[in-house]
């Protein structure tokens, strides 16, 4: 079964057309499969934060072949073996967390293409398999690598990081990225302290030609980063979505059996 294509991002961010995430966490086949069938642009495995291992990741982005989504994979740091592994195992599209200076986004995209572009080494069985035997000519050069902006350092670099051939944009991290200006790991960019700063990296992002995204927990945030010219947007993870599904379920459930006439006596 194949995967959705990266194309299908490029065709909507050429078009102007603002592209949806969400991240999976719980290392869940039948989540990951679900989600991947509910119509969002991409899915991201997350190795960094979420409950999975290399297995889960590989089960998992074969449960969400024969989707239109597209395969990403947050990886659990910047490290070749890592990126390589994520790529050969079918991943499109990575973003790797805490970029902080020209040298750390070389080495991430350094690691993601073949060369003569880049360092990876051949061996993509799984990747070959899903996307087909022309992979390593025909897929592998589209693959998306997204550097995670998280610190103020980061901010502080941002012209050297865009000027990085090969990268295809920038990731906001919203939580560590209000951690690290404020002390606080907030999901809100537009509190006091952060709106400049993700202001910034759309702005410079998009002049430098290239993809803007950024991660929220909350819907009300949508208008705010789009209009900021966010490009694409992950909207929280299923752990989140799902948990607050359940609570809401069970608030409702309360409600109606409190409100409800008890008839005793029923035969």
């Amino acid at each position: 079964m194949a995967m959705g294509s990266t194309a299908l991002l490029t065709r909507k961010w050429q078009e102007g057309t603002a592209t949806t995430g969400v991240s999976l966490a719980m290392g869940s086949l039948l989540g990951a499969e679900a989600v991947a069938a509910s119509g969002w642009d991409c899915v991201t495995i997350d190795m960094q934060h979420g409950a999975l291992d290399e297995r889960d990741m590989m089960q998992m982005l074969q449960a969400a072949a024969g989707y239109a989504t597209v395969p990403f994979v947050r990886v659990r740091w910047n490290g070749p073996a890592a990126i390589m592994k994520a790529l050969d195992a079918g991943a499109l599209g990575l973003f790797c967390p805490l970029i902080e200076t020209a040298a750390q986004a070389s080495q991430f995209v350094e690691a993601c293409y073949y060369p003569p572009q880049g360092i990876r080494s051949i061996g993509p069985l799984l990747a070959q398999l899903r996307h087909g035997t022309d992979y390593v000519q025909a897929v592998a050069p589209q693959v998306l690598s997204f550097a995670m902006i998280e610190s103020a350092a980061g901010i502080a670099a941002l012209d050297e990081i865009l000027a990085v051939p090969q990268l295809t944009g920038l990731y906001v991290g919203s939580s560590d990225l209000a951690l690290s200006l404020t002390g606080d790991p907030l999901f809100d960019p537009g509190v006091a302290g952060v709106l400049e700063a993700v202001s910034t990296i759309a702005r410079k992002t998009r002049a430098a030609g290239k993809i803007a995204a950024i991660h929220i927990v909350d819907l009300e945030h949508a208008a705010l980063v789009r209009k900021l010219g966010y490009q694409h947007v992950v909207f929280a993870s299923e752990y989140r979505l799902m948990m607050q599904a359940v609570r809401d379920a069970h608030g409702r459930l309360c409600a109606a059996l409190e409100g409800a006439p008890v008839e005793l006596g029923l035969a």
